[in-house]
């Protein structure tokens, strides 16, 4: 009895597909946590750029806008002497990266499981 190795490949695309996928959810929850403890630090210590951000929070004030300042924000790398603020900006940064290359593998991943599906002999 031979095993077909079509079903054996489709198995584990799906598997990595689900750990990609678990992975990225977990890096995306911690993310959040992150920024609502960067946003209470800048309100904090820093309410000129809290303010120059909109004012953002989670859920309440956030808007396109404003998540696009963040990124901003993040990307600047403004020279600072807060190291607290740096090393955070530097973990979001570390994680945004993360998420969007992790994303990038999740959509190729399921775009060769949905071939090998479409190639798999009937």
């Amino acid at each position: 009895m031979s095993r077909d190795p079509w079903g054996f490949v489709l198995l584990a695309g799906l598997a990595s597909l689900v750990v990609v996928f678990v992975i990225l959810f977990v890096n995306n929850m911690l993310y959040l946590v992150r920024v609502r403890r960067l946003f209470e630090y800048l309100k904090e210590r820093h309410p000129q750029t809290y303010q120059s951000l909109g004012s953002p929070s989670i859920f309440v004030r956030n808007s396109p806008g404003s998540a696009w300042a963040l990124v901003k924000f993040l990307f600047s790398r403004q020279p600072d002497d807060d190291l607290q603020l740096v090393r955070q900006t530097n973990q979001l940064r570390g994680m945004l990266i993360f998420c969007v290359v992790l994303m990038g593998v999740w959509v190729a991943l399921f775009g060769v499981v949905a071939l090998g599906f479409k190639l798999a002999p009937k």
